[in-house]
């Protein structure tokens, strides 16, 4: 049988309940491109708010990192912010958890968005895998979540850090994303394509039998990768949406191919959830796994 995941990296952090205003000295937040304010999730969302190379009055987040991870400008992240220092410390958890449980991938894939990178990459390093990571812009999320057209993505120059292989034929360019606007319909059918088009290459693979590959990509893709391959279902716009509740940061779908059984199989005990005071990582598994709803004729 092959095996494959289909994961989800970290967001930001939330910013306090209720937050005060400080000036500081932000000298240590520096990178090639010029102080870095490390807001919080309201500053960055507000392109007048950050990315001054002076101190103003700012809601500090010690949970940002104190270097930007790729040199461009501080307002170059808004919309796809860099994955947190709790995130980073989790993938590395939860690599564990798969070496662990002898999930080591032989093929990494990965959403464009460089939070899924930086993910991909803590995990890599952890299970020191060789499999480099394949960027495939058909796994990023749902383009209605960014009306205003796509972030500014990590260039490959930018995400060379990564251990990327850029000798890899992604199934979508980035600028196909930008070809017309996308509807839920739409984007169901491109992470299916997507995921049948990875399946069916490393299934009939001369190399191995049973090969064991690692998707890092977004909430939805986890809830579309198991509407598509385990219970032949779509989702809708509202479903698409509420799978960033009801799927945290760092959770795993693992799916399975067994002989004798069509489709694919989830394994929800295969690698153990990460769980900490009222947090964790364990997905709400009726929701993920949600049959199909009956049309009545």
């Amino acid at each position: 049988m092959s095996r494959g995941y289909s994961g989800r990296s970290d967001r930001n952090a939330a910013s306090p309940a209720q937050p005060r205003s400080y000036i500081e000295d932000l000298s240590e937040y520096t990178s090639a491109s010029g102080p870095y304010s490390c807001p919080s999730n309201t500053d960055r969302s507000d392109p007048n708010a950050s990315g001054k190379g002076r101190n103003y009055n700012i809601y500090p987040n010690v949970m940002m990192p104190m270097m930007l991870p790729i040199d461009k400008p501080v307002y170059a992240y808004n919309g796809d912010p860099p994955i947190t220092n709790t995130g980073d410390i989790l993938a590395r958890i939860i690599a564990r958890g798969m070496f662990s449980a002898r999930y080591v991938p032989h093929l990494i894939y990965s959403s464009p968005a460089l939070r899924c990178l930086q993910t991909a990459n803590a995990i890599r390093s952890i299970l020191k895998c060789e499999a480099k990571i394949r960027v495939e812009p058909a796994l990023f999320e749902n383009m209605w979540l960014y009306p205003n057209g796509l972030p500014d993505l990590p260039s490959p120059g930018q995400r060379a850090q990564f251990h990327v292989d850029e000798g890899y034929r992604p199934y979508m360019q980035i600028s196909d994303l930008l070809k017309g606007q996308e509807t839920p319909a739409d984007y169901n059918q491109r992470i299916r394509n997507i995921l049948m088009h990875i399946a069916r290459i490393h299934e009939v693979s001369p190399v191995k039998k049973d090969q064991i590959v690692l998707i890092v990509a977004h909430a939805s893709t986890v809830d579309l990768a198991a509407g598509h391959l385990a219970r032949h279902r779509k989702s809708s716009a509202e479903e698409i949406e509420q799978s960033r509740e009801r799927i945290p940061c760092g959770s795993l779908l693992i799916l399975e191919r067994v002989q004798g059984r069509r489709g694919w199989t989830p394994n929800l005990y295969a690698i153990p959830k990460m769980s900490y005071a009222d947090q964790s990582t364990e997905f709400d598994s009726t929701f993920v796994l949600r049959e199909p709803v009956k049309v009545q004729k």
